[in-house]
């Protein structure tokens, strides 16, 4: 499954950057939503297998967090040196200091922990204060000119599912029904008055990804001998999938169905894969890196092709991330996982 989220990532990055050439990458929106999916899918894995037993949620919190967190500093790093590079830091800091000191302090606070980035996506700053602000709905809209590296708020989407997925993944009923909860939002759509819609960017709101989270939960349930072989349960399932087919989801919703019922063999088949499983670990460092490297690399002629010139910086750059810093994490956490989870048990 590690390419899969590789090649999805490489779509965000042509869908930002540039198409290379005649090749043409599922839309960057369809490549995000995926990752939802099968973050649904792995949660629910290890939640069910690894993190068992009282006390094991705060120390799937902890090792979500420094999973995500050491990478993405990374990536402020290479953002600032850039803003640097291009003479925007200065003002950046000087809009700042127009603020009011508690919006200073959120605009920062956010950036370098992630809590709360998407609420940008909602707002406008000024020296006045905040005022709700819909980005590509408001001509007013600068919320998003405040999230450094851009790609960032979907990070924080999924991390508001770990908070949830604990008390979710671990119940084939908690999960239908968190599915449900999203499949609802998305169908009240179709009957709220259009004008009302148009006013909001409702596929930024949480409730909108939580069918892809949940339909990936759901295969996890879909693929153990332990579902409810109850008539009602079945009942339920087929509901719950005539409805998500009903839901209009970005591109469709008959893509990521398909997708989500795949996931669970494909895992099977790639799981013990070496060079898959490091292809995929390359996903995230593509996807949180390629905002600000692009930034770096886009004044500069190294290559006669601009997105190739970006893909190959990325790629470089993540390559040396995942070697040098997110593997020696990734051994320590795992250590340090084991010992808790042993004390719990």
């Amino acid at each position: 499954m590690g390419t899969l989220r590789f090649l999805l990532a490489i779509a965000v990055v042509l869908q930002h950057v540039g198409q290379i050439g005649p090749f043409q990458f599922v839309d960057a929106g369809v490549a995000v939503f995926s990752f939802f999916i099968i973050s649904g899918f792995y949660m629910s894995l290890v939640l069910n297998t690894k993190y068992v037993g009282p006390g094991s949620v705060p120390t799937f919190y902890i090792n979500r967090y420094v999973r995500l967190w050491p990478t993405y500093a990374i990536s402020l790093v290479f953002m600032f040196i850039a803003m640097w590079k291009i003479n925007s830091l200065p003002g950046l800091v000087s809009t700042l200091k127009l603020f009011p000191g508690e919006w200073t302090f959120a605009v920062l606070f956010s950036n370098l922990s992630l809590v709360g980035l998407d609420l940008f996506t909602h707002i406008s700053l000024g020296p006045e204060g905040v005022a709700f602000a819909e980005a590509g709905r408001s001509q007013v809209h600068n919320g998003n000119t405040f999230i450094f590296n851009m790609p960032a708020w979907t990070i924080w989407i999924e991390m508001m599912f770990y908070l949830v997925a604990p008390f979710v993944v671990r119940s084939f009923r908690a999960t239908l029904l968190f599915m449900m909860v999203g499949v609802g939002f998305a169908l009240s759509l179709r009957v709220l008055p259009q004008e009302l819609i148009g006013q909001y960017r409702y596929d930024l709101y949480y409730p909108y990804f939580l069918p892809f989270f949940g339909i990936g939960a759901l295969v996890f349930w879909f693929s153990r001998t332990e579902l409810p072989a109850s008539a009602v349960a079945y009942f339920f399932m087929l509901l719950g999938t005539l409805a998500f087919l009903a839901a209009p989801l970005h591109y469709g919703s008959s893509f990521y169905l398909v997708l989500a019922l795949a996931i669970p063999k494909l895992f099977e088949l790639t799981k013990n894969i070496r060079l898959d499983k490091f292809v995929g670990d390359l996903s995230y460092p593509v996807y949180i890196l390629h905002w600000p490297v692009h930034s770096l690399v886009a004044p500069y002629d190294f290559l006669p092709s601009k997105p190739v010139q970006t893909l190959l910086a990325t790629l470089g750059l993540g390559i040396i991330v995942v070697v040098l810093v997110e593997r020696p994490i990734a051994r320590i956490r795992e250590r340090w996982t084991v010992r808790k989870i042993q004390r719990i048990m």
